[in-house]
């Protein structure tokens, strides 16, 4: 609850209470922009002789050093690759390139379209263990697809900070997701899984494993939510949404 909290203030948005979940909703729209397309890494070429002549056997070669006979043929290349010889050296025909033309001028591309996203946050208002019933009435009353809700939960199988979305699958022993199988009758949804680590104890007793779940955050591992964790959440929420073009209720 505390990422959700987290996004409801940088949005400066009001919970609101509903008894009949019972749970905290807020909701808001917002507009985010898809991550840019990856820069296509030029690869450097190897240097070219100006100079093509074609041999004997239909195929071209570079010469080392040009001659009189090269300086001015024009070649049709039909072959894959070059001849290998004494004076020339092998290269693919995917190497050859046409030189741009004088201030040819290159087309800009466009950005990515904005993208408005229509986001509701919902905290359960029920012990964990049972909070799938919060869920499974609220996405039922609000009419959302199961495909448009991220579940976000701690995981102790990670070290803290660490994260990942997942989409379907068991609960792999968390309470709180076996509640949310049995009431959504799926385990098709997706999940947002925030690690907290594990306990000091070797112990993995009920009480050890509680004991560190609810126990107090100290100012320190706040602060380093706030400042590192919950942006990196929040940017990875957006970004996934912006790239399945998708409008994303996070619960």
């Amino acid at each position: 609850m505390l990422l959700l909290d987290h996004l409801a203030e940088q949005y400066n948005l009001n919970w609101t209470r509903n008894k009949d979940w019972p749970g905290s909703v807020a909701t808001t729209t917002i507009s985010i922009q898809p991550p840019p397309l990856p820069k296509k890494t030029k690869q450097k070429k190897p240097k070219q002789d100006k100079h093509l002549c074609e041999d004997s056997n239909n195929s071209i070669y570079v010469p080392r050093k040009p001659s009189s006979e090269t300086e001015n043929n024009v070649l049709m290349v039909n072959e894959n690759q070059l001849n290998d010889n004494s004076n020339g050296v092998k290269t693919s025909l995917s190497s050859l390139t046409i030189p741009k033309k004088k201030n040819e001028k290159v087309l800009p591309v466009s950005s990515s379209p904005i993208i408005q996203l229509d986001l509701t946050l919902m905290k359960p208002r029920l012990l964990m263990n049972i909070s799938g019933r919060s869920v499974s009435k609220a996405v039922k009353e609000l009419g959302f697809s199961l495909s448009n809700v991220i579940v976000i939960h701690d995981d102790m199988e990670r070290e803290l900070g660490k994260m990942s979305i997942k989409n379907g699958g068991s609960a792999n022993g968390h309470n709180g997701i076996k509640s949310l199988i049995d009431c959504l009758r799926t385990n098709q949804f997706r999940r947002l899984r925030i690690g907290i680590g594990r306990p000091s104890s070797i112990s993995r007793s009920h009480n050890v494993v509680s004991d560190y779940v609810l126990s107090h955050i100290d100012s320190t591992e706040m602060q380093r939510y706030k400042s590192d964790v919950f942006p990196r959440c929040q940017q990875e929420l957006f970004k996934f949404c912006a790239e399945s073009k998708n409008n994303i209720n996070e619960i």
